[in-house]
């Protein structure tokens, strides 16, 4: 690793799992720069080209309460997923060409049948075993898993959160397959990570001690160090592990599963990981990319993608 070269764009280098990657970057690897991205939308202001871009949130979920963006979208989905899938298709010019990737970080939220899943007992209701993307738009306004409908507290607000990188995940195989037909990104990768539970403040606004305080400043990282030797892609992991695991799917080609061009591969942890059937069927990917295009209010000179407005 020491002798690796390149450029590593970070969105939401603020998050745990951001700032832990950073620094595994700035003491294992030799990068030739790094770029934190704050307001992007003019695409001619010249970026240095990237090696790897990683769609990353300091991730936010809203248990106690529900906000919306100034363009009245519900902000789990803004934050954790549309804003990231806007900044990645208007830096598409500035990925190297011959092997770029693109990382989206994921969660076992995204799957209701995870067994990891903090809320399968949330997803009981017709509403939410049905296909979650016939309710796109209520998704991306905040109708769908309104925290005023909720009983718990934080079951909506984890589902919500949970739709939100779905939609993320829709996008290794969606994203791929509109690279793939373009004449010049056609050799960049797309990959999806569940670095899995770790230390963070991801539920730093909920009013809950248990969950703000015994589950993610206390029980996790315990958990995470006792089980690190014995488990280390299992369901508690530390920031430096994970953050390794990000390093080497931005640049390395081995071990297995990785290789030169890992396209629509996706990780849990360092190993092959399984996620949600929905986000394999194609109708989905082009539900999600149609919403994208909608809601982002993507227009001509946004992206280099070619046909990025057609189906």
């Amino acid at each position: 690793m020491t002798n690796l070269k390149g450029t590593l764009l970070i969105t939401g280098a603020n998050g745990a799992l951001a700032s832990a990657v950073v620094s595994e970057v700035t003491t294992s690897l030799e990068l030739s720069s790094y770029h934190g991205i704050y307001t992007v939308r003019d695409t001619t202001i010249p970026t240095p080209a990237l090696d790897a871009a990683l769609a990353q949130a300091p991730s936010s979920i809203e248990f106690g309460s529900q906000t919306w963006t100034m363009d009245e979208l519900d902000t789990s989905f803004t934050v954790n997923y549309l804003g990231h899938w806007l900044l990645t298709v208007m830096l598409l010019q500035s990925m190297d060409r011959e092997a770029g990737r693109i990382i989206w970080i994921s969660s076992w939220s995204h799957n209701p049948d995870d067994k990891r899943n903090l809320a399968k007992p949330g997803y009981t209701e017709e509403k939410y075993t049905t296909a979650i993307f016939d309710h796109i738009d209520a998704i991306a306004k905040g109708t769908w898993s309104a925290n005023k409908d909720d009983t718990t507290a934080w079951i909506s607000g984890w589902r919500r959160y949970g739709a939100s990188k779905l939609c993320g995940v829709t996008m290794v195989h969606e994203l791929q397959r509109r690279l793939d037909r373009d004449p010049v990104l056609n050799k960049n990768s797309v990959l999806g990570l569940d670095p899995t539970a770790m230390t963070s403040d991801m539920a730093r606004r909920s009013d809950n001690w248990a969950l703000r305080v015994f589950l993610f400043k206390i029980l996790i990282p315990f958990m995470a160090f006792i089980l690190m030797h014995i488990l280390p892609n299992g369901p508690f992991r530390t920031l430096r592990k994970s953050a390794r695991d990000v390093v080497a799917a931005a640049f390395h080609s081995t071990p297995d599963p990785l290789s030169e061009r890992p396209k629509c591969l996706y990780l849990n942890g360092s190993v092959k990981g399984n996620y949600n059937a929905l986000a394999k069927d194609p109708n989905n990917w082009r539900i999600v990319w149609r919403a994208s295009v909608k809601y982002a209010r993507l227009v001509q000179g946004d992206t280099m993608l070619k046909g990025w407005d057609l189906e």
